[in-house]
């Protein structure tokens, strides 16, 4: 046919680069491809065809964009009528259909729109297809004899509108006369083109790899695609061989891998060139469809190819994640991305922290309505679902988000080096379900998602640059004792295999003191201090795990283990029967269990199937705030540094005031610590007190910010607070006290087994009572943690507070005097938890501890039988 459109191709060549496609594959490869085409001119029916539904959709998409498409030729002599009047319904959302097929007399529309009639030829007689429903404006022609009006339709053998920020044109001459090859060229090269860029510069290029792609991919991503071609030269590939020519023959700006192909043996030579390609200073970014099909066990091989040996995948669920608290990886802009979202994703673990881009809050949880919504564990709150880091002299990144949410689409993109602007990402159309009559019929139930707008960017602190350099100060010595922590648990499992326990004990006690307690220190640690029989310690290290990851099997076990030694059965009942529920087929919990139930005597409760109790948020937040800075171990002379926690200090480690924490305030991002009364609104110290009175800079999780227990404080505070008393030390049990005060931390486990006393802390180890035998090895009492600090300073005493060299010379008086009668029934009752040594005794005979809740309401009660 190509004799027939001789004229016409002539006289396109002299206007601009002609290419005649013969293949749909042909056809979408160079409809993915940037820069896009000026026009396409569809010359045959093929397209509205089933088997080439794909060529029309991505016509459909390339006019939407700004492409323009004119259906010319012989497309009027081949297409079924119905499918005509189809196509441009369905597809094209218009009212066009098909009318009649003859040679009628038509005059040029000087009332249509987006093209010039002027140069027409007066009148149009030739044998066309007429399209019938076409508006006034839409019209090339209109038939002689009628006269229309604005909100007319008519028939007409030529129409062009527009679609989207495109246009689509039809001409129905079959015999490609002169006159409708000049409407033709008017439709191709209109004289408003269609913007198909913007910006000033030079676009970068970006390669797609589709290897695997599906029919519905462009639907899906049909966000991605519109951010890149509006701001990139795209090219798009559908095999490995296409690929290769494209990586050898020019050096695109960025790789998007689409899909898993690439992790195939099949393509084990592609994969080498784009490992070698990133490593001689490309990006490559795999996303979109690749974290849903990579093979089970594939992650580690695939990530080692990029010399990422300590990467796999991890976790696969839904949750809430926001970008890297010390910062994203460099040379990504934040201000491109959704500070906050929730995402469904296959997450990378072993990837280095500074290496995430997002990472789950303190408070994620698994979200969703099958599986219950439990806290993330310790190990999966290090797991990222989107990570950037440096391979060679380039990039790899990783975005394992399997729905294509849109701001994984920010990501996607801003990884690939391309900026956008507000609007260039649309709208996508995807399918949400399937209705299912019972005549079989299925109809698809379809959602349009519009371009979310990045949120407003919150007011900037005015610290906030410095809160930045202290985390990622943080995160780089976060990193190196990470490293010397995994050092010391694997010196600690040399030693346990060898039967020298003491050491093992001492080393995963250190991994722990030297990093944090991640859970898997904390369990190694009670196995070791099982073996040596210190049942108490196992308890607590046991404890500390089950604090972070409640569903800690070993954990669990091994404090059951513990509280059994003790004779506390009905705790360890609960801990076995809580393995069981998480492991049934665990068979040494249940001979545990059994035995257990043997050994305790009297009535036991009926199991409880409830959930299992949360991870302990605040004992997180008290850890993530700690810091190995100077500051935070510059204990001084013990008095509070008032300029440190107000101004800054400019004194550093000569200052003879105390910078470090103590359980007055809690830290904040720029290492000031902050009044706790004052937070709960009772500080009477007010402008004068030592300690910072700003939330600003807390960390983003704490008990600080729950309304109910500031409440609770409060009722606490004046109910029972009186003059001279250290209400630090009566409001003490209800605050998550530091995990470094717990007595598996405090216990050093060095001295070889025959020479060590193992303590389990008394009422004596807290400085309130007098140990008994009993005491120390007695079963079933369970104590607070000890918090250190001296009393010296804060409510009840008085303490001055001056600087040397001139720096300012004040003195904040914050005590009240009285007799020393008083003084001393204060002090006993600061160490009591507010109760006199017989108050404490008569608890304790009781069996009630004097940091509960209810313990002042238990005495009462028991003053007025």
């Amino acid at each position: 046919m190509d004799e027939l459109n001789t004229y016409l191709y002539s006289a396109l060549r002299k206007r601009a680069e002609l290419t005649h496609l013969t293949s749909a594959r042909a056809a979408i490869e160079r409809l993915m491809r940037t820069p896009t085409p000026k026009a396409v001119i569809v010359t045959d029916a093929g397209v509205t065809e089933h088997e080439h539904r794909n060529v029309l959709e991505r016509l459909v998409a390339y006019t939407k964009g700004g492409g323009i498409v004119v259906f010319a030729c012989q497309f009027s002599s081949f297409v079924k009528f119905k499918d005509l009047s189809a196509m441009f319904k369905v597809m094209w959302k218009l009212p066009w259909t098909a009318g009649s097929y003859s040679a009628t007399d038509f005059r040029p529309n000087r009332a249509a729109k987006g093209i010039d009639t002027t140069g027409f030829a007066p009148k149009f007689d030739a044998k066309a297809l007429q399209l019938d429903g076409v508006a006034r404006e839409d019209a090339i022609y209109h038939p002689s004899h009628i006269h229309s009006k604005a909100g007319d339709t008519m028939s007409t053998p030529a129409a062009y509108t527009t679609c989207g920020i495109g246009r689509v044109g039809f001409v129905g001459d079959v015999n490609s006369t002169e006159e409708s090859i000049s409407v033709i060229l008017a439709m191709c090269f209109p004289k408003e083109l269609p913007s198909f860029s913007s910006g000033v510069g030079p676009k970068p290029s970006v390669l797609i790899l589709s290897l695997q792609k599906e029919s519905w991919t462009d639907r899906n991503y049909a966000q991605l695609f519109n951010g890149l071609r509006k701001n990139a030269t795209v090219t798009e590939v559908l095999s490995s061989s296409a690929a290769k020519r494209a990586l050898a023959s020019s050096s695109p700006s960025a790789v998007l891998v689409m899909d898993s192909a690439i992790s195939k043996p099949a393509h084990k030579a592609l994969l080498a060139q784009l490992v070698q390609y990133a490593r001689t200073g490309g990006r490559v970014v795999i996303g979109a469809q690749f974290s849903n099909y990579l093979g089970l066990g594939d992650g580690r091989q695939f990530f080692s190819q990029w010399g990422l040996t300590s990467w796999d995948v991890g976790s696969y669920y839904r949750t809430t994640v926001a970008l890297n608290p010390a910062g994203v990886p460099a040379p990504l802009d934040a201000k491109s991305l959704f500070p906050e979202y929730s995402m469904k994703a296959l997450y990378i673990k072993g990837a280095t922290p500074g290496d995430a881009v997002y990472l789950p809050t303190p408070s994620s949880h698994v979200e969703s309505m099958v599986f219950a919504n439990v806290r993330l564990t310790e190990s999966e709150q290090e797991e990222s679902p989107a990570v950037f880091t440096r391979v060679g002299d380039g990039y790899l990144g990783y975005v394992g988000d399997v729905n294509g949410e849109q701001p994984s689409i920010r990501l996607l993109i801003e990884m690939c080096g391309v900026k956008i602007k507000p609007g260039d990402l649309g709208s996508r159309t995807i399918t949400t379900g399937v209705t299912l009559s019972r005549n079989g019929p299925v109809d698809a139930e379809r959602e349009t998602f519009h371009e979310v707008p990045l949120p407003t960017p919150k007011v900037q602190r005015p610290k906030e640059a410095e809160v930045t350099v202290r985390a990622a100060r943080r995160a780089a010595n976060s990193r190196g004792k990470a490293t010397e922590a995994e050092r010391l648990k694997i010196e600690g499992n040399h030693f346990f295999e060898r039967g020298q326990y003491a050491e093992a004990a001492e080393c995963y006690r250190n991994a722990a003191l030297s990093y944090k307690p991640k859970p898997v220190f904390l369990t190694n640690l009670a196995a070791a201090l099982l073996k040596l029989e210190h049942w108490g310690l196992a308890e607590s290290a046991a404890s500390r795990a089950l604090h972070c990851e409640p569903t800690n099997i070993k954990a669990r076990y091994r404090r059951g283990l513990a509280l059994k030694e003790q004779g506390d059965y009905l705790r360890a009942i609960n801990d076995f029967r809580c393995v069981l529920r998480l492991d049934p087929s665990n068979t040494t919990a249940r001979q545990e269990l059994e035995a257990t139930l043997n050994l305790h005597v009297g009535p036991v409760p009926r199991e409880d199937r409830g959930e299992d109790p949360a991870a302990d948020e605040s004992a997180k937040s008290d850890i993530t705030t700690e810091s190995d800075s100077e500051d935070y171990k510059h204990i001084g002379n013990g008095i509070p540094c008032r300029f440190y926690n107000h101004y800054g200090c400019k004194k550093g480690s000569r200052c003879p005031y105390r910078h470090a924490p103590d359980p007055k305030s809690f830290r904040d991002e720029l290492g000031r610590n902050v009044c706790i009364y004052w937070l709960f609104d009772r500080c009477r110290y007010r402008d004068k007190c030592v300690y910072a009175h700003d939330k600003a800079y807390l960390p983003l999780s704490g008990r600080w910010k729950d309304e109910e227990f500031i409440c609770k404080l409060q009722g606490i505070y004046d109910r029972f607070a009186m003059p001279g008393m250290n209400t630090l030390e009566l409001l003490r049990p209800l605050w998550s006290n530091s995990w470094r005060d717990e007595p598996w931390a405090r216990q050093s486990y060095s001295r070889k087994k025959t020479q060590m006393r193992e303590r389990n802390f008394t009422m004596y180890d807290l400085g309130i009572a007098e140990p008994s035998a009993s005491e120390i090895d007695g079963p079933g009492f369970e104590y607070g943690p000890f918090i250190p600090f001296d009393d010296s300073y804060g409510e009840g005493s008085s303490g001055s507070y001056d600087y040397e060299d001139g720096d300012e010379d004040e003195d904040y008086s914050m005590g009240d005097g009285d007799d020393d009668e008083y003084d001393a029934e204060m002090d006993e009752r600061a160490g009591n938890y507010g109760f006199s040594h017989d108050e404490l005794n008569e608890l304790l005979s009781y069996g009630v501890k004097p940091w509960e809740d209810d313990a002042w309401d238990f005495l009462d009660a028991v003053h007025n039988l």
